[in-house]
Parts: C-alpha cells; structure tokens; sequence
C-alpha cells in the first residue's frame, strides 16, 4: 500500500496471521480504505481481510 498513490500518506496498520489480514488505522475516505481492502486480497495466501480502518471523512461528517 505504501507504493500505491491512491492509498500513500495514510496511516493503515496491518496484522497477519494464518491468512487473515486485519488492517487498522485511519485513511481520509471511504474510497482509500476500499482501495486498501482490494489491494490486500489480491496478495497471495491471503484468505480473509478483515477492514478496521476509520475513515476521517465519515467522523468528521456533520448530520443534517
């Protein structure tokens, strides 16, 4: 992910084990998390990943 323009600069934590990935952290949108997501089970042996990331844009958003 830090190679990838659409996801650098975010602060995604990454945790493995047995082919479950769990990535933690905050990007700003919702769009750079999904781009994470795909990105990580595209790599080979991972089975699950489980998105735990917090997106700036949805805590910062105000209700109506």
């Amino acid at each position: 992910m830090l190679n990838d323009s659409r996801t650098a600069g975010q602060t995604i934590d990454v945790i493995a084990s047995e082919g479950v990935i769990v990535l933690f952290g905050v990007c700003d949108d919702d769009h750079q998390a999904r781009v994470a997501v795909t990105l990580t089970k595209g790599l080979v042996g991972v089975r699950e990943v489980l998105d735990r990331i917090n997106r700036r844009d949805i805590a910062t958003r105000k209700v109506a």
